[in-house]
């Protein structure tokens, strides 16, 4: 009886050791496959922003004539306006291929529980550093966009409560605010299902 009994646990305990390697082996892809779908959003973002970066410079010469303006078609912007959007473009590019280059995708060997827990963390890290990083931009932007408009000859840099700049203000703000909101969706959407497999462990 005690021999069986020996036999028995020991094939439960076979048994139970093989489920539990076959499910860290499907978290562990399921988790890879979370970071992938991360990684190739930051990849998404540098893309857009190197072909925005490239519309921008393209048709910013033909842009008061575009807005209604009469004169001449084409009009080059000033060199200081055009490394402005140069500058900030680069600034934003630096930043997601740095999200993008320290993201990793491979899962080690390691305990697969404290690996959830630790790309979890990662993930609400990236949102927190995305949100911070865009919002101290605005304010540079702001005071770097007045800088050079006083160079150009329109108006002093504390021209700032004018009908037209005040309205550009507000929306580059409702823009950063919805664009935030939807890093947060997505950014929340891989966390819940990140914790989800986490769950599994319990």
């Amino acid at each position: 009886m005690k021999a069986s009994w020996q036999k028995e646990t020991e094939i439960y305990s076979q048994v139970n050791k093989k489920d539990m390697e076959q499910l860290q082996l499907i978290l562990k892809e399921e988790t890879a496959g979370v970071m992938v779908s991360v990684k190739k959003r930051y990849e998404k973002i540098i893309t857009m922003i190197m072909i925005g970066t490239f519309l921008n410079i393209l048709i910013s010469p033909f842009l008061r004539w575009l807005l209604g303006d009469p004169g001449p078609v084409m009009r080059m912007p000033s060199p200081l306006s055009l490394m402005l959007v140069v500058v900030t473009c680069l600034v934003v590019l630096s930043f997601y291929w740095m999200k993008y280059v320290s993201l990793k995708t491979i899962i080690p060997e390691d305990d697969l529980k404290l690996t959830l827990a630790e790309h979890i963390r990662q993930l609400e890290r990236s949102f927190k550093h995305e949100a911070y990083f865009f919002c101290i931009l605005l304010v540079l932007l702001i005071i770097s966009g007045r800088m050079v408009s006083q160079h150009n000859g329109n108006g002093d840099f504390g021209d700032i409560f004018r009908i037209d700049i005040m309205l550009a203000m507000l929306v580059a703000t409702i823009l950063l605010l919805f664009g935030l909101l939807r890093r947060k969706k997505q950014y929340d959407r891989n966390i819940n299902e990140l914790n989800k497999y986490l769950s599994e462990f319990d």
